[in-house]
Formats: structure tokens, sequence, C-alpha cells
């Protein structure tokens, strides 16, 4: 989760209190680890509970009189980089807490519509609102649309990701052959996916067979 937390053996109590110092940096290898080439982030926002903090030039949070209990650190994704929320056991009277801030990357997409405008019904080729979905490992993380010129943009953490087109979003008389695409995002980069082709239906037409008399 891009965080790591030094816990006393006390059990919770919210008749005790603490103080509770965070360090936040931003991890450029990510390997949760401050390392030599890692940067302490200023001015992140952090989230504790309800409360939140803006860290100060040396990426430190202090909340004192913090009351001995479970909480969660929640950091705010500010500028493309992001660390995923977490719950932590305040049990100490003087805890740390490490938050590895991660870079998102960028997974950029668009519709195109391919038809012969003399064989298909009539439809609407509208390019706003087509709807995606987004999962990893089979569970959702957000969904999307496209915008009026039929393009699509989500900033996500890294990873292997499923992307599907929502059917229910589609003009009537049009359908995507390949709704689905897997995609990998890398920190920092822009992940191009290939484009979303929707087809259209075709008329039905009569023919007349003419047999010899």
């Amino acid at each position: 989760a891009g965080m790591s937390m030094n816990l006393g053996s006390k059990a919770a109590s919210s008749g005790r209190k603490g103080t509770l110092s965070a360090f936040v940096f931003y991890d450029k290898n990510g390997n949760n680890v401050y390392d030599e080439d890692d940067e302490a982030a200023p001015d992140f926002f952090i989230t504790i509970d309800r409360t939140t903090f803006k860290s100060d030039t040396g990426g430190q949070i202090k909340y004192r009189n913090l009351p001995f209990n479970t909480y969660r650190i929640q950091p705010v994704m500010q500028n493309g980089w992001f660390a995923e929320g977490a719950e932590f056991v305040m049990n100490g009277y003087d805890q740390n807490v490490t938050v590895a801030l991660h870079q998102n990357g960028s997974l950029k997409g668009k519709i195109q519509y391919r038809y012969d405008q003399k064989t298909v019904k009539n439809f609407d080729a509208k390019a706003g609102g087509i709807v995606f979905t987004i999962t990893k490992n089979g569970s959702f993380v957000q969904r999307i649309g496209t915008d009026d010129d039929g393009n699509f943009v989500a900033f996500l953490p890294t990873g292997i990701y499923e992307i599907t087109l929502d059917a229910n979003s589609l003009s009537e008389n049009t359908f995507c052959s390949n709704p689905k695409q897997q995609l990998v995002v890398e920190s920092g980069k822009i992940t191009d996916a290939a484009d979303f082709i929707i087809e259209v239906q075709q008329k039905q037409v009569k023919v007349k067979k003419f047999g010899l008399q």
C-alpha cells in the first residue's frame, strides 16, 4: 500500500493519547523504502480519520493528542502521485508512519466508427458518452466515458487492467465486436489502447429471384 508503520505491542485504548509522526515522500523506484534518490513530499495533503493535514517542507506531519485507537490514513492524489489508503493502530505515545507516494500511469484510448453509409441502418454516430468499465484482477476499479471527440483517459496505479466497452452506452443499431482489452499501466508512462471499433448493423436487402417460365 506504500505505507509502513512502527507499531508497539500495547492494545488499543481510547483512554490514552500519543503523537503520530508521518513522513511523506516521493518513492521514485516504487520499493516503498526511502532511498537516496527519493525526495520528501512538501505541501502534500493527508487525511487521518476525518482530519486533513498538509506536510511541511520536509514532508513531515504531526498529529498530537491522538487517542489510542484504529484509524485510516488516506493521502489525496496530487499532481499524478498517490498512495493507497490503509488502516493503522495508534497504540504508542510516539508513533511513526511513512507514506510512500507512487506515480500514476495514464491509460488513453478512443472509439472509431466503421461502416458503409449505403448499406447500414439508421443510427446516431455519437462520440461522447460511450462508457468503459476498468477492472483489475476481476475487481471493479472505475468507470469512465468518452468526450465529445470520442477520446477517453484514466489515471491508474501501476498494474494490469482490463477495459470493457459497455454495450448499453452505444447508439441503437451499433455494436462492438471486440469490446475488451487487457493493458499494462506503468508508473509515469502513457499506455495507448487500440481503437475500439464501433460497427453498424446492415440493412436487410430483399432480393427478387426471377426464374424461367
